[in-house]
C-alpha cells in the first residue's frame, strides 16, 4: 500500500518497470478529491508486461508515503492497467528501496531496521476496488467529527464541492463519433491470475 495525501492505494513493486506509473482513473480521482496536482505533457511509448502497447501523454507529481517516510515523485499516467500504481526502478533507486522477493519484504537503505511486507493489505492485489476504498476513506474522514478532517473544514477548504448551485464537469469536452447505432456487444476478456 502506498499512502497518499488522500488515502492509500495498492501498488506493485515492479523491478522490471523503468518508471513509476499511476492509472488515469486514480490520478483523476485524486485531482477531484482536492489534490492540487499539475499534469505535464509527455510522449512515451510503453510495452506493458502483457505485451500491449500503451502511449503515455501525461506525468503527475504525487506525494508518496511508505513506512512513515514520504517523497514527492513523478508518475507516468497510464490509461488502464491492472494495478492502481506501479513503483518502478526510478522510485526504488531514488529512495534506496530494496526488495527481498523470497521473504516478501522491502526496506530502505537509510532505515534498514524498518521492514515492510508485500501483499499483506486488505485491498485485493488486482486493485479493482481501489477507487471505492479511497471514497470510503474520504467519507469516513468527513463523517468522523473526531477525525483529522471534518465536513466543516472541508466545506471551508473546498467551497465549490458543497455549493447548492449546480456546476459543470471540469474535463476536456470530446466527441465520440459512431459508425452506426448498433450497440457494441462482446464477451468479457478473461484475465490471468
Amino acid at each position: 500500500m502506498v499512502g497518499l495525501k488522500r488515502g492509500k492505494i495498492p501498488a506493485l513493486l515492479d523491478t522490471g518497470a523503468q518508471s513509476s506509473c499511476i492509472r488515469s482513473d486514480i490520478a483523476e480521482f485524486l485531482r477531484l478529491a482536492g489534490e492540487k496536482r499539475v499534469f505535464k505533457p509527455c510522449s512515451i511509448n510503453y510495452v506493458l508486461a502483457n505485451g500491449t502497447q500503451c502511449k503515455v501523454e501525461k506525468i503527475v507529481k504525487l506525494r508518496v508515503k511508505i513506512l512513515g517516510f514520504s517523497w514527492d515523485h513523478h508518475f507516468h499516467v497510464l490509461e488502464g492497467g491492472s494495478f492502481p500504481a506501479i513503483l518502478g526502478l526510478d522510485f526504488m533507486g531514488r529512495t534506496g528501496m530494496t526488495v527481498n522477493v523470497s521473504a516478501k519484504q522491502f526496506k530502505f537503505e537509510f532505515a534498514s531496521h524498518l521492514t515492510g511486507e508485500c501483499g499483506t493489505d486488505e485491498v485485493g492485489s488486482d486493485g479493482g476496488n481501489c477507487l471505492q476504498s479511497l471514497l470510503n476513506q474520504g467519507l469516513s474522514e468527513i463523517n468522523n467529527p473526531r477525525g483529522r478532517l471534518n465536513s466543516e473544514i472541508l466545506a471551508t477548504e473546498f467551497p465549490g464541492l458543497f455549493s447548492s448551485i449546480l456546476g459543470t464537469a471540469k474535463c476536456v469536452p470530446y466527441d465520440i463519433e459512431l459508425v452506426d447505432n448498433v450497440p457494441v456487444r462482446s464477451p468479457l476478456s478473461m484475465c490471468p491470475p
